[in-house]
């Protein structure tokens, strides 16, 4: 193989990494986004509807946003880890 063979192939593996990583980050990002999401629904719900059903609905959509959160972080952190061991 030529030296600048292996060039190109040491920087297409360098752009693969961190194209890797960047998908990573807009993952956490869509994570913490839909996480919001239910938070914000759920409080608005609970705090501007009367109705019984509506409540409970804002009720559980809190949890929900706290949980779709940590499994966002967690699957961040591994797959962050792993994306370093590759290296």
């Amino acid at each position: 193989m030529r030296d600048n063979d292996m060039h190109d192939a040491s920087w297409h593996h360098k752009l693969d990494r961190v194209r890797t990583e960047l998908a990573n980050e807009r993952t956490i990002l869509a994570y913490v986004r839909t996480a919001l999401t239910f938070l914000v629904a759920g409080l608005a719900f609970v705090r501007f509807f009367n109705h019984p059903y509506i409540e409970i609905v804002g009720w559980v959509f809190m949890p929900i946003g706290v949980v779709v959160l940590v499994v966002g972080l967690v699957r961040f952190g591994r797959t962050g880890k792993n994306i370093k061991i590759i290296k």
